[in-house]
């Protein structure tokens, strides 16, 4: 059975300066909990070299499952009264991008310009992970 997973993102009207500012969350699992069903999302998983293997981790470990992204939006909702919309990841996923490179990770893109920001847990974050927010200015 396929896992669905989640994009998950915020529109802040006003955000240091700026309108409209997308910020997209990632959940930092650090291998605590890592997605199971990888063969399930990529065709020919186990046949990839373990550098294109390791890449696919890596992307897909920043989509949120569906208790996740309830988690992360109930948080945001609650504490920071920021809405969460999501999308769906379209499975199953194919291994590289139209280039034939696999997917990039967007915590590890260098090429954007997007400035990252952790949020670890402490008593008042209290998500059962951490997160990151993305967003380019």
């Amino acid at each position: 059975m396929k896992l669905p997973l989640y994009r998950a993102y915020s529109v802040l009207l006003s955000f240091q300066g700026k309108d409209n500012v997308r910020i997209v969350w990632i959940p930092l699992r650090s291998g605590e909990t890592p997605l199971s069903d990888y063969e399930a999302l990529v065709p020919n998983f186990g046949k990839l070299t373990q550098e294109v293997r390791s890449r696919v981790k890596g992307y897909l470990d920043e989509f949120f499952t569906a208790r996740e992204l309830e988690a992360l939006r109930r948080y945001l909702k609650e504490r920071r009264d920021c809405p969460v919309e999501a999308e769906p990841l379209k499975t199953p996923l194919s291994w590289t991008d139209d280039q034939g490179h696999p997917p990039t990770p967007l915590r590890t893109d260098r090429q954007g310009k997007g400035r990252f920001i952790r949020i670890e847990r402490t008593k008042e974050f209290d998500l059962p992970f951490d997160v990151a927010a993305l967003y380019d200015l």
